[in-house]
């Protein structure tokens, strides 16, 4: 029977101190015995630094742990770190290594919160962190695979541009099916990747290695390799559009904050904006066991003057809405409001069933990831990505920011223009989650009876917007100048239809016009009846004996051009995609000025639609109490036909302060 060791006993640690973890291989074997030690990171100047390496890992299943003999004496570890252990003692390096399970008393709350608040600058002082992937036994063809995806990636940039897929046969790779590619996919798509923490710890030291089994692999070579991911998967498909086996994530990301970590300085970058920056490429896409991380796990990236700037160090007695709260309310107020990343933060607060306790303008860190907690896809990205006309790209370009209350931290306030209110909301596009998904799961009846859904429901809001005496017509011009102001309530037909699809009917080089917004509506109910009849023609073909896979359907000359509009990448598809894109999770509105728009799901008649100062997209916001008039609760992005581009600043309309609660 085995004696059981006696407990590991940790050492109080002294200012500045942390502790390493050295090894040694006894001689005429392979066993490693393991010590820790303090060592002073925080030196005087003109001291010789701390030599060390420091380890980047994920922890893993945490309900099971296991033995480590460190000095004699007996630690828990998990499963990961259990594996990496062997493979970190004969790394190319013979210098002792930092490893938070073990180097921090997990035991000692008051340690852990001095020793994470030194993590950056244990990572930045670190001679090599070591990136561990797992115990993957990788051998020379895959890293040869790894330079030949290198090599190729701007011929495979090239297919993936036109839309085109090739079999990596013809680009002398391995088959889609090969197990090679199921090596690759566990370096590139790890789930190293999807962890919070790990992203200062890749972007803040001055050289970083991954480490597979007992293969190192150059950080070079895997970003290289992940900058091709959409070419990869997208470009690359076997016989039957077989796809590889590499799952979608945000591996980018850690690349890309790495790469601007490294190639600007404290002194010559804003340290508000980029803080903000990395929240916005983290929040939502990288996971933590502590909600609280989204908002710490980012002072790294910040030196200490800066950190006492944002005034959280008091955190941890605060609730996780006050510490959410307080932290974005003091970044918003010291970045840049012109910076659309600015607006990103803006943007995600208007997600549903936030944490309770966060304010309107708040977004929910934690849950940003959840699909069910997401907004709709911002706003801005959308139009203005899409814009090519050469307007304007910003609602409003007025500068000037209001005061803030120092005596009410949940408050946010924003200067800006009430333009309308919103008087009628219209029912929801159909099938919004077949179309947000992909429209190739259905079958053909399916399909069709979308596409009918479709038609009915943009023939009811228009009835309904416009008046029943309106119906499509395609001999109208396409110049909207040419066309008569049409509706009920003062509401242009022009404005109803751009709406429709946000305005941004460029798709794959097909500039959709209103000619081809009536020719797909109208052609949808002839459409429909020449499906059913090639059917019925293709049974009485089977009747007869007769063979239809080798002869086409016989269609008139018009009926040809009716059957046009509905291939891929045609009018029809693209308005219904357009109109789909823009109006998931939204709601189609008009107000009582007679414009016409939408905005988020939620939004009710009595909103208010204003332009906040620099904001790229109009806004709603809902009066909270008649005691406090200034007081507004966040709604989200709203998109307003004829306010989209700094029409604003032309209007009489006074300047106020909302105070958004």
């Amino acid at each position: 029977m085995v004696e059981r060791q006696e407990r590991y006993a940790y050492t109080p640690l002294n200012h500045g101190e942390i502790r390493l973890l050295y090894s040694a291989t006894e001689p005429n074997t392979d066993e490693v015995t393991w010590t820790l030690r303090a060592e002073r990171l925080l030196r005087p100047e003109g001291e010789p630094p701390l030599m060390y390496d420091a380890l980047s890992y994920t922890w893993g299943d945490l309900g099971q742990t296991y033995p480590l003999t460190c000095g004699g004496r007996e630690l828990q570890i998990h499963k990961n770190l259990k594996s990496a252990l062997p493979y970190l003692a004969r790394r190319e390096s013979s210098l002792p290594i930092w490893i938070d399970a073990v180097c921090i008393n997990q035991a000692d709350d008051a340690e852990k919160a001095v020793q994470i608040s030194m993590m950056h600058q244990i990572y930045r002082q670190a001679e090599m962190v070591w990136i561990w992937l797992g115990a993957l036994q990788i051998g020379p063809e895959v890293l040869a695979l790894l330079q030949k995806l290198i090599a190729i990636g701007p011929e495979l940039a090239s297919v993936y541009r036109l839309g085109n897929t090739c079999d990596p046969i013809e680009l002398g790779l391995p088959a889609v099916d090969a197990p090679i590619w199921q090596q690759v996919a566990e370096i590139i798509c790890n789930k190293w990747y999807d962890r919070l923490w790990i992203v200062q710890e890749a972007a803040l030291p001055r050289t970083v290695r991954f480490l597979c089994g007992a293969t190192a692999i150059p950080w070079d070579t895997l970003e290289q390799v992940t900058e091709m991911y959409l070419e990869i998967t997208h470009g690359l498909k076997g016989p039957g559009g077989a796809r590889l086996p590499l799952r979608r994530g945000d591996q980018h990301t850690v690349f890309l904050i790495r790469r601007r970590e490294q190639t600007s300085s404290e002194q010559t970058r804003d340290w508000a904006d980029h803080l903000l920056s990395v929240l916005c490429l983290t929040a939502g896409k990288h996971a933590c066991y502590d909600p609280r991380d989204y908002v710490l796990g980012l002072m790294g990236f910040i030196d200490e003057v800066r950190a006492k700037e944002l005034a959280i160090a008091e955190s941890r007695t605060w609730s996780l809405a006050e510490l959410y709260t307080r932290f974005t309310r003091a970044l918003l107020v010291k970045a840049d409001l012109s910076a659309r990343r600015w607006w990103t933060v803006i943007h995600e607060a208007s997600a549903t069933n936030k944490t309770s306790g966060l304010p309107s303008w708040v977004p929910d860190y934690h849950n940003m990831h959840d699909e069910s907690h997401k907004a709709p896809l911002d706003l801005s990205v959308q139009v203005s990505v899409k814009r090519r006309d050469g307007l304007k790209d910003k609602a409003s370009r007025a500068a000037d920011v209001a005061k803030q209350s120092p005596e009410n931290y949940r408050m946010l306030i924003m200067r800006g223009k009430a333009v309308d209110t919103i008087e009628r909301i219209f029912d929801d596009i159909p099938d919004q989650l077949v179309w947000r998904y992909g429209f190739t799961d259905v079958s053909a009846a399916e399909g069709l009876a979308i596409l009918w859904r479709f038609a009915d429901w943009e023939r009811k809001v228009r009835m309904e917007l416009l008046g029943p005496d309106l119906d499509l017509v395609e001999s109208w011009p396409d110049d909207p100048s040419m066309r008569p102001v049409i509706g009920k309530d003062g509401i242009a037909l022009d404005d109803y239809w751009r709406t429709l699809h946000g305005n941004c009917l460029d798709r794959r080089d097909l500039r959709v016009t209103y000619r081809d917004h009536c020719a797909a509506l109208l052609a949808i109910p002839r459409w429909l009846e020449l499906l059913d009849q090639e059917v019925q023609w293709e049974e009485e073909m089977k009747l007869k004996g007769e063979d239809s896979s080798g002869q086409e359907f016989p269609l008139s000359n018009e009926d040809q051009a009716t059957m046009a509009l509905s291939k891929p990448g045609g009018p029809i598809l693209t308005l219904i995609c357009a109109a789909h894109d823009h109006l998931y999770k939204r709601k189609l509105f008009s107000t009582t000025s007679g414009r016409v728009g939408f905005g988020p799901a939620r939004i009710q008649p009595g909103d208010v639609v204003c332009v906040l100062n620099n904001a790229f997209v109009p806004h709603t916001i809902r009066r909270q109490d008649k005691q406090n008039p200034n007081e507004y609760e966040l709604i989200g992005e709203t998109y307003v036909h004829g306010m989209m581009n700094g029409e604003v600043e032309d209007l009489n309309v006074p300047v106020e302060d909302f105070h958004l609660v």
